[in-house]
């Protein structure tokens, strides 16, 4: 039988909410200014704390709740559930970390991983910009803490990943061999329009934050340069799905009509499109039953099982963590295909059944 696989299983510092000193430092990780806040404040009709960020000011984006970092709690929620592994990532600072930030909670997440052995694996989180000293710290991680992945913002203030700032350090990881995972941002680099309403702002904001990222490496030459490089994309890639024949829509061209002029065109059209979507792009679903079942059902036939990672944002909301295997077991599609979204498509990209048999008991 096929494991299953939470793909999206959020990750910060266990026991942050009793150690002042690891609150403190986490709470300085984004970059607060006039317009951004972070502060701690009781959950609405409780004693108990959350760590809340306001982008911009006055506008909540991020809550932060003892849940993320108890991971006892955690362990026995897989195994109510009946998930196998969860693969840890830092959710939502990786735009703001710095690299000494990024050391800290590498070895940190590497602490959870080794007190649960095969229950959890982890994804690197590293500064972007391709200095010496990060790229050690990506060959550290997948090398030494056994990382099955780097994880990487959606973007990092108004620079994108196809931008030529980040090539070396998409190159590392492509020589490393190991995929990478693009979290959502809080907001996408221009969010005038959204930002007021608290709907817009948390679920259409980072959808436009990954087709953006998405849409931008298409339309590059990151593929070209590092054609082997694997990239899952969280929140399904924005929706992605429902945009592929739109976003390609030169290659639908029949030639039937003499037009005026060209319009909607572009050399990576066609071809380089759909070789880019077979072989680079990946979708996490973040959380299963939101999407809905014929939404779910059409993003399977339109981007392929293969290409589809269960997750559930455990711990954000126990309703998705708990009826998130169910609801993929109930949809209109292949038993196969079933197993290959649960866990076997997560296996595969992070070579988890290697991580557990081979890295992990090599590790201290």
């Amino acid at each position: 039988m096929s494991m299953v696989v939470d793909n999206n299983m959020h990750w910060m510092p266990e026991g942050m909410f009793d150690d002042e000193d690891l609150l403190e430092e986490v709470m300085r990780i984004p970059n607060r200014n006039e317009d951004l806040a972070c502060y701690l404040t009781n959950i609405p009709g409780s004693d108990a704390k959350q760590v809340v960020v306001e982008q911009p000011v006055g506008y909540q984006n991020l809550n932060y709740t003892d849940l993320d970092v108890n991971f006892v709690k955690r362990v026995e929620m897989l195994d109510e559930i009946g998930v196998d592994m969860g693969v840890l990532r830092i959710p939502c600072l990786e735009e703001w970390m710095t690299l000494e930030e990024c050391k800290r909670m590498n070895d940190r997440m590497h602490e959870t991983v080794m007190r649960y052995p095969g229950r959890f694996a982890p994804l690197a989180m590293v500064t972007p910009w391709g200095d010496r000293d990060s790229l050690k710290e990506l060959e550290r991680c997948v090398k030494e803490l056994g990382c099955v992945g780097v994880e990487m913002a959606a973007h990092y203030g108004s620079k994108h990943m196809d931008e030529d700032c980040f090539r070396p350090h998409l190159r590392k990881i492509a020589e490393l061999g190991v995929p990478i995972v693009v979290h959502h941002t809080p907001i996408p680099a221009a969010y005038e329009s959204i930002y007021q309403k608290d709907k817009t702002r948390r679920l259409l904001g980072r959808c436009f934050a990954q087709m953006t990222c998405i849409t931008r490496n298409i339309f590059s030459d990151l593929f070209e340069e590092l054609p082997d490089l694997k990239i899952v994309h969280s929140y399904m890639g924005g929706g992605f799905f429902s945009f592929i024949d739109m976003m390609n829509v030169g290659a639908h061209t029949t030639g039937k009509y003499k037009e005026e002029m060209k319009r909607v065109n572009d050399p990576r059209m066609g071809a380089h499109f759909d070789k880019v979507v077979k072989e680079n792009i990946f979708l996490d679903m973040c959380h299963a039953t939101p999407w809905g079942k014929n939404t779910m059902e059409f993003a399977i036939r339109a981007m392929g099982a293969d290409h589809i990672l269960y997750g559930s944002s455990m711990p954000i909301k126990k309703e998705w963590s708990y009826e998130g295997p169910n609801f993929i077991r109930s949809l209109d599609i292949t038993d196969e295909e079933k197993n290959l979204i649960l866990g076997d498509n997560a296996d595969r990209l992070f070579d988890l059944t290697g991580f557990v048999n081979e890295v992990l008991p090599g590790m201290k």
